[in-house]
């Protein structure tokens, strides 16, 4: 019976770290949109948040701080940025949500995911985008790590409405800024069942 525990606790521990790796968090592997601008495959702008605002791939010499690509966000003054992944992963109240990322340029930014009802797992229904209560400053002269960790909670307004919940992570920019992120990592777990 104790070996059966251990591999359940190890399949628990190597999910958990294998999601990191689902999003393509280093921003490898890369798309064009619908105009030929090359983005993140599996990340998107969420239209209906973001205004007077970009978002690209950066493959210049100094521009990545782990392999060849990063992504490259601007927002103007008064605008603001919600880059999302299309990737989500399932999650249950009481689970511990870890995000980090790398960034550097100026301006302020957040991490944030994106609350789902996944009671069908291919029609995911919209409850509400939830902060991590953190907003990091990009230093122009560094990459430097942002991380959070926040435990889930189903949001007052899908209590009793839903038996399964999934998440998506987001990258939110602040307007007046012109950030590089690489290396995003996200694992969600049972607490005290994660890296």
């Amino acid at each position: 019976m104790q070996t059966k525990q251990l591999l359940v606790t190890i399949c628990a521990l190597a999910s958990a770290l294998c999601l990191a790796e689902d999003f393509n968090g280093g921003f490898e592997q890369c798309k064009p949109d619908k105009s030929g601008v090359p983005l993140p495959l599996d990340w998107v702008s969420n239209k209906i948040v973001s205004r007077q605002s970009q978002a690209r791939l950066a493959g210049t010499e100094g521009e990545a701080r782990t392999g060849r690509f990063s992504l490259l966000t601007e927002t103007e003054e008064g605008g603001c940025l919600s880059f999302r992944s299309l990737r989500h992963v399932p999650v249950a109240s009481g689970d511990s949500i870890e995000m980090e990322i790398h960034a550097k340029g100026e301006g302020r930014f957040a991490l944030q995911y994106i609350a789902y009802g996944a009671d069908d797992p291919k029609r995911l229904v919209f409850i509400s985008t939830l902060g991590t209560g953190k907003t990091a400053e990009a230093s122009a002269d560094e990459w430097r790590l942002h991380s959070v960790k926040v435990t889930f909670a189903i949001p007052k307004k899908a209590e009793g409405k839903h038996q399964a919940f999934a998440i998506l992570p987001v990258i939110y920019v602040y307007g007046g800024a012109g950030i590089l992120f690489d290396d995003f990592k996200m694992s969600v777990g049972a607490q005290g069942n994660h890296p």
